[in-house]
Order: C-alpha cells, then sequence, then structure tokens
C-alpha cells in the first residue's frame, strides 16, 4: 500500500481510536508523512467538560488527564500502526495544547529492510566514515568496500566508544 493510503488509513484510524476511548472525535484532521514515521495533528478535540474544565483554571489537569488516556488508549494505537503500515512501531509519541485546542500523534517506525546489491552500497571513495570532529547523524548507514565496512547507530561511528 502506498505511503499516502497508509497516512490516510492510520488517520482514520486515529480518529475513531480517539472517539472510542476519549469520547468525542477531533473535528479536523492533518497528517504529515515520511519514510519512518507520521505525524498528525489533531484540532477540536476537547469534550465540553474538558472546555468548561479549561476556562476554570485546570488546563493542566486537563492535560494530564489527556496523557493517562493516551497511555491507556497506546496498545490499540501501536497495534492500528502495525496493521497499517506492516512495520514495527518505535515510538507513538503525543500531547495536548489546551489553549489551542491542538493535539498531535506521532508515530515513529522502525527503518524498512531491503535487499540491496553490493554494486548498490557505496564505496570507500565514495564517502568515507566521520572523523572525531564529524557532525554526528541520527541514522543507521552502512558503507563498504570490499576491504571493509563501518557502520553509524545512533550518532556514532563504529569506531566509538559507547562506555
Amino acid at each position: 500500500m502506498p505511503l499516502s493510503e497508509q497516512t490516510g488509513a492510520l488517520v482514520r484510524s486515529l480518529a475513531r481510536l480517539t472517539a472510542e476511548h476519549i469520547g468525542r472525535g477531533p473535528n479536523k484532521l492533518r497528517a504529515t508523512s515520511g519514510q519512518d514515521m507520521i505525524c498528525i495533528v489533531l484540532s477540536g478535540t476537547l469534550t465540553k467538560s474538558e472546555r468548561l474544565l479549561v476556562a476554570n483554571g485546570e488546563a493542566e489537569f486537563v492535560v494530564n488527564l489527556r496523557r493517562a488516556c493516551f497511555r491507556a488508549m497506546l496498545p490499540a494505537l501501536e497495534q492500528a500502526a502495525r496493521d497499517v503500515t506492516g512495520r514495527d512501531v518505535l515510538a507513538v509519541l503525543s500531547d495536548h495544547n489546551t489553549e489551542a485546542d491542538i493535539s498531535s500523534v506521532s508515530f515513529v517506525f522502525a527503518p524498512e529492510l531491503t535487499e540491496v546489491s553490493s554494486g548498490d552500497l557505496a564505496t570507500s571513495q565514495d564517502r568515507e566514515p566521520p572523523g572525531d570532529n564529524a557532525p554526528r547523524e541520527l541514522a543507521i548507514g552502512l558503507f563498504a568496500d570490499a576491504d571493509r565496512a563501518w557502520t553509524a547507530v545512533e550518532g556514532f561511528p563504529a569506531s566509538a566508544s559507547l562506555a
């Protein structure tokens, strides 16, 4: 299924799960997606009682209540994301701004592993491993040639000590 269809299906799942667990769904949803993430912004999600609490100075209580509801919904959200994308979910992150009545839910997926031939790999002439002063990338990379290979995992070159 193309990413745009996956995003649409996940938006519909999120709207349904929000209505089921919170008691009302959002008025508006917008989504953006990339290779390993889908971010959904929900507008108009507060219930009548939550709006009353916010108006009476209880915004922090409402945010904490929303966070607790999100934690309770988390297994269903992760399952919906797995069902829609067929990918492992690394994280589902969410928060709510009561003043703007906007929530966001971001799904972060494990990178897709694809088969590559040795001709698809960068050679050492194409790209060298980062030196000690090079910027660190928060990515997983593999660069190889016939004689050597190195990986950078979560910003650390293979030669770096994690201890």
